[in-house]
């Protein structure tokens, strides 16, 4: 299924880009899905009739574009000239029938196009988290997971409404922290839900206390040139990290 994803979003982009014709072509009828379609500067948008999208298609139109001048400026990027292709689905039960996994999103970085979530109880399409990896996969190259995700996660604000560093001292507190070594050497293999937001605070203080150079460094690297570019080991760089999310107030957090 993942592998008909591709090939139908590649067979729109070729269409649309290159012939310039109706992207609805045949395979994309045969598809699980009959969408239909909407195009605004810079995106082209895909959505099932008689769904939280089709209601809410106006905010939808404003939000795309609001969330790609965000990363833009996240990025300290001029522009992104590619067209990006979103496909909307109603629910994780849907999206299994698209990818064949159950996710919020996906990001198709070759194809300039990711995969989200809109309804009354999941609104991915509100996050930034795909869009970031296509514009920053196409812009600095494919990293490590670990600083993928985690500048995903940054780039967002926050994680399940949370700011990151008291999030991560929450979980810190509660024994769920993960060390620096296991988050950048073992990420496939731990929890989402602590290793993401974990991954972002981390991101965030390594952008904020060695500068976005460094960062850029080590995406285009790999875990040794982040020693490398900081001078510090794991261990002395998660005692930074560390005492960076101390002073950070979690109170009000429930995780």
């Amino acid at each position: 299924m993942r592998s008909l994803i591709i090939s139908l979003i590649l067979s729109l982009s070729f269409s649309q880009e290159i012939l310039c014709q109706d992207p609805l072509s045949e395979e994309l009828r045969r598809s699980p899905f009959e969408w239909n379609k909407d195009s605004i500067e810079g995106f082209t948008i895909y959505f099932i009739a008689a769904s939280w999208t089709e209601e809410n298609l106006g905010t939808i139109r404003q939000r795309l574009p609001e969330m790609k001048t965000a990363i833009l400026e996240f990025m300290k990027s001029p522009e992104y000239d590619h067209k990006v292709h979103v496909y909307i689905v109603n629910s994780r039960a849907q999206m299994k029938d698209l990818l064949g996994y159950e996710t919020n999103g996906t990001a198709f970085h070759k194809l300039n196009a990711f995969t989200a979530i809109g309804s009354g109880g999941i609104r991915s399409i509100y996050s930034s988290h795909e869009l970031f990896h296509v514009m920053a996969m196409n812009e600095w190259g494919v990293p490590d997971r670990w600083i993928n995700e985690g500048m995903a996660v940054y780039s967002d604000g926050g994680w399940f409404g949370y700011e990151l560093h008291a999030l991560a001292h929450y979980l810190k507190d509660s024994g769920r922290f993960l060390t620096l070594k296991k988050l950048t050497g073992q990420f496939g293999k731990t929890d989402d839900l602590l290793s993401y937001p974990l991954a972002g605070s981390f991101m965030k203080f390594l952008d904020e206390t060695y500068g976005r150079p460094v960062v850029q460094d080590i995406w285009q690297g790999n875990r040794k040139s982040l020693t490398d570019r900081t001078g510090k080991s794991l261990k002395e760089l998660e005692t930074e990290w560390i005492e960076t999310i101390n002073q950070t107030d979690y109170s009000n957090i429930t995780y």
